[in-house]
């Protein structure tokens, strides 16, 4: 979601090895982190991305398993910062490849 330019767009997840090496929603938040933000951007600035992921196990209906979770870098920490949930996002996706937004 790019809200400067009002625009959505879906990615492709990475490889399986990133995959395995970054587990869940969180794990792979990070990972994209890593990727694609400039450890030195301004929390506050339009540079700075906000991932939302669910889990691995999110469309299989399993008690406790509709989760979510936001990646972003913190203003407070200027550090990567997660932030979780539990609703039934995952589970109301049309999508169950739809792992990200």
């Amino acid at each position: 979601m790019n809200l400067t330019k009002k625009k959505v767009s879906i990615e492709s997840l990475p490889k399986e090895d990133v995959l395995r090496k970054w587990v869940g929603g969180r794990g792979l938040g990070v990972w994209y982190m890593l990727e694609e933000v400039n450890p030195k951007v301004n929390p506050l600035s339009p540079e700075n991305k906000l991932f939302i992921l669910t889990g691995l196990v999110t469309a299989a209906r399993y008690p406790t398993s509709g989760r979510w979770v936001s990646v972003t870098k913190s203003p407070l920490t200027e550090t990567v910062h997660d932030s979780h949930a539990g609703v039934t996002l995952g589970h109301n996706s049309s999508n169950p490849d739809l792992t990200e937004l």
